[in-house]
């Protein structure tokens, strides 16, 4: 294709015109120049993250807008039968969409490396919508310690759906570490990390585990209220606040047997 090589052309303005015009390739672009994803791989960081628009080129109505949005678009379009973690470095500058598709790709390269593993539950802090299928793709495997740290430090955010999902990737783990997440986040100084700490404890006893255990008297009286006495907040968790419902004191007092290990 004689076009391609003006994807390098030094003015920008006929570079972005020749890239934008090779966006959507035939098949038969895909085998007449295998080398295109390479050659569009050079030329990506000469686009900014964000929009910019170019000088006109000839008629004061010719104006382009170049991005590495769409570029990462035209990108994924040459990459062929290559293998989708190629794309990995190129996420950020996706459209929510593209990142949505290229998760899938990379969920059916088995079994997943660290690569692979790290890159999706990254993805479960997108803004998008589509997180939620990264969460549903997610749910299919067993998280470790390091990536249930990741998903711990989400849940800062108010956002059901992202709430929801991790508290069900959380219960994926051994029980001992569910556990020791759930006291992670009933330590934490964020007040929704507090609530959620609650609401994966009572989860676990909806699931009989843990009957028995033993549960940090610091760490649970204070889960809510770091400032509080632990007899206000063992009052508010026994009948119910603004923050969470009166299921906690049916499950979490009546089924978890708690060790007082200090102020006795």
């Amino acid at each position: 294709m004689v076009i391609l090589g003006a994807i390098e052309d030094p003015d920008d303005r006929v570079a972005w015109l020749a890239l934008r015009s090779i966006g959507y390739p035939r098949p038969e672009m895909l085998t007449e120049a295998p080398n295109t994803f390479d050659r569009i791989v050079a030329i990506f960081p000469r686009w900014q993250v964000k929009d910019r628009k170019l000088p006109k080129l000839v008629w004061d109505w010719m104006e382009f807008t170049a991005s590495q949005q769409t570029t990462a678009g035209i990108l994924y379009r040459y990459l062929g039968d290559r293998s989708p973690k190629l794309m990995i470095p190129y996420l950020a500058a996706c459209e929510s969409d593209l990142r949505a598709t290229i998760a899938r790709d990379l969920a059916k390269i088995q079994p997943w490396d660290e690569e692979i593993r790290n890159t999706l539950f990254h993805l479960t802090g997108d803004a998008s919508s589509y997180r939620q299928e990264i969460l549903e793709i997610l749910n299919k495997c067993q998280i470790e310690k390091s990536e249930a740290i990741h998903l711990i430090g989400l849940l800062t955010r108010k956002s059901s759906d992202l709430r929801q999902g991790i508290l069900g990737l959380l219960l994926k783990q051994s029980d001992e570490d569910a556990l020791d997440s759930a006291q992670a986040l009933l330590a934490a100084k964020n007040i929704l990390q507090r609530q959620a700490g609650l609401d994966l404890l009572a989860d676990l006893v909806t699931f009989n585990c843990f009957l028995g255990k033993k549960l940090s008297y610091p760490i649970f009286f204070q889960s809510f209220c770091l400032e509080s006495p632990p007899c206000q907040v063992f009052r508010a968790s026994r009948v119910g606040s603004a923050h969470h419902s009166n299921r906690y004191s049916t499950t979490i007092f009546c089924n978890l047997q708690i060790n007082f290990t200090a102020n006795q």
